[in-house]
C-alpha cells in the first residue's frame, strides 16, 4: 500500500465548506469527512466523522463530532456530541483522548 494523503474540498466558501480525505499508511488507512456550515449571521454547524482501519484492532474504530452554535444578540445556545472509539488509531497526528463519548 502506498503512503499519502488524498483530499477533496467541496463548497469552498466562507459560509459552507466540506472536505473528504483519505490517508494511507504502511499498515493502516484513515478516512473521513468534515464540514462547516454557517447559516445566517448567528447559526453555525461544525461536524466531522473519521474511521481508521488497522489490522488486528476491533470494530470501535470511529471518531465523530457534531456541534451546533447559535449566537443570538441576547442569548446563545450550544449543543455538542463527540465520540472517540477505543480502537480508533489515527497514526497521522496527535490524539488527546481515546474511548470517549460526551
Amino acid at each position: 500500500m502506498s503512503s499519502g494523503l488524498q483530499s477533496r474540498r467541496f463548497f469552498p466558501s466562507p459560509r459552507f465548506a466540506m472536505t473528504v480525505a483519505v490517508v494511507r499508511g504502511a499498515d493502516a488507512e484513515l478516512f473521513g469527512v468534515d464540514g462547516v456550515f454557517n447559516f445566517f449571521e448567528n447559526l453555525a454547524v461544525n461536524t466531522f466523522w473519521a474511521r481508521s482501519v488497522t489490522p488486528g484492532t476491533g470494530d470501535d474504530d470511529t471518531t465523530y463530532r457534531g456541534q451546533i452554535n447559535y449566537d443570538g444578540d441576547r442569548y446563545g445556545y450550544q449543543v455538542e456530541r463527540m465520540g472517540i472509539g477505543r480502537d480508533f488509531d489515527p497514526q497521522v497526528g496527535f490524539m488527546r483522548r481515546e474511548d470517549v463519548h460526551k
